[in-house]
């Protein structure tokens, strides 16, 4: 297996020629994608009857995006080279998108892909020669599968974009059929029949009191009291949005919720247990504490770890490889809830921090707040030991 550098116009070539129309077409169809005057030059492997092109360039780095094509298949993939602290050449392939047809052969594509960067790579260092390339890496990324045409992925992919297509418009609707003025109407409609003397459950009539009354609750100020009133969220000014955001950014205390963190037992040393108590008669309707918090309360010092290794910034990845997001939808009045959270080897808890960051969306009676929706607080933690 041996791919060698062809270098014709692009209505020159003699072999291979329906795998080049494939592509060609293809570029047609993406321009963005790819650029039609670069496939005047192509990576050609006569054994496996395959083509490799470079379509398009990746910014202004050594980036570069490839084609390569077998058969009635095209598998689009990006590599990007670099160099190690010893100056060594290395090149990972990343973003890479397989036929449906190929998915039992990722194999066979891997090695074609990394032969057909290799030919490219001597080509280009054939006027200035430089250090041979020392390894081809492919990225932890999972490859995208672009399904055939009305097979079961293809009918999958395009149920999945119905569902994301339809569910703004069915919110939309359910915000307007559980509006205020839906619950006024509601309401109101349950008590004119019951002065009809039509039989209407009291419950019935109650629930609806009930519900009115919880959406009239929960206006805020900053609203449009007309948009608010028929399901819609429109602000007054702008700078509510920032006053928003300035809120989540600066965590105020909250005494509702108790947070107890018991160490990991000897039976089961890796694991720590944290619970969180709504001490309040007030259920609250989200709850969450993020993967940074969890660990700045598990593992002290972890996220400084991953920011000395990438510039200041924490790395997503790196952080949710080792801690995730710990989330609850409903927490209700005198409600525990408990999560298993794993121990991080080499940073032990030396002094226990006396508080975390959560995010709660709770009753404005119980958090202090002038707005409604979800907040940034401080919840005192208790550490327990075994």
């Amino acid at each position: 297996m041996s791919f060698e550098f062809q270098s014709k116009p692009t209505t020159g070539y003699t072999e291979l020629t329906a795998e080049h129309q494939l592509l060609a077409d293809w570029v047609a169809l993406h321009p963005r994608r790819g650029v039609a005057e670069y496939l005047d030059h192509r990576m050609v492997d006569r054994e496996n009857r395959a083509a490799a092109y470079y379509i398009h360039g990746l910014g202004m780095g050594d980036g570069k995006r490839f084609a390569l094509i077998q058969g009635r298949g095209i598998v689009i993939f990006d590599a990007v080279e670099s160099l190690t602290p010893e100056r060594e050449r290395v090149v990972q392939l990343s973003s890479v998108e397989i036929p449906e047809m190929f998915d039992t052969l990722r194999d066979d594509c891997r090695t074609l892909m990394v032969e057909a960067c290799r030919c490219y790579a001597r080509w280009v260092d054939r006027d200035w020669p430089r250090a041979p390339i020392l390894r081809f890496d492919f990225d932890e990324r999972p490859w995208r599968v672009v399904p055939t045409k009305y097979s079961r992925l293809y009918w999958l992919e395009q149920a999945r974009r119905w569902k994301a297509a339809a569910k703004p418009k069915a919110l939309a609707a359910w915000r307007s059929l559980t509006s205020p003025l839906a619950s006024a109407v509601a309401f109101v409609v349950l008590v004119a029949l019951s002065l009809a003397q039509v039989r209407i459950p009291l419950v019935a009539v109650m629930l609806a009191a009930c519900w009115f009354w919880w959406r009239l609750s929960r206006y805020d100020d900053d609203l449009v009291f007309g948009h608010w009133l028929i399901g819609r969220t429109k602000l007054k000014s702008p700078f509510s949005l920032y006053q928003t955001i300035s809120r989540l950014q600066e965590p105020r205390p909250l005494h509702a919720f108790k947070v107890t963190l018991t160490r990991p037992r000897s039976s089961q040393p890796d694991r720590f247990t944290l619970k969180v108590l709504n001490t309040s008669w007030y259920p609250a309707f989200y709850f969450s504490i993020s993967a940074k918090d969890v660990a700045d309360l598990v593992a002290p010092g972890f996220s400084d770890t991953l920011r000395a290794v990438n510039k200041g910034a924490i790395d997503p990845n790196a952080l949710h490889a080792a801690f995730s997001d710990l989330r609850r939808r409903w927490l209700l009045p005198r409600q525990t809830v408990e999560w298993h959270v794993k121990a991080k080897a080499g940073f032990p808890i030396e002094k226990p921090a006396p508080k975390v960051v959560a995010i709660v969306a709770i009753s404005r009676r119980v958090s202090g707040e002038p707005k409604h929706g979800p907040q940034s607080f401080l919840l005192p933690v208790e550490v327990l030991s075994h």
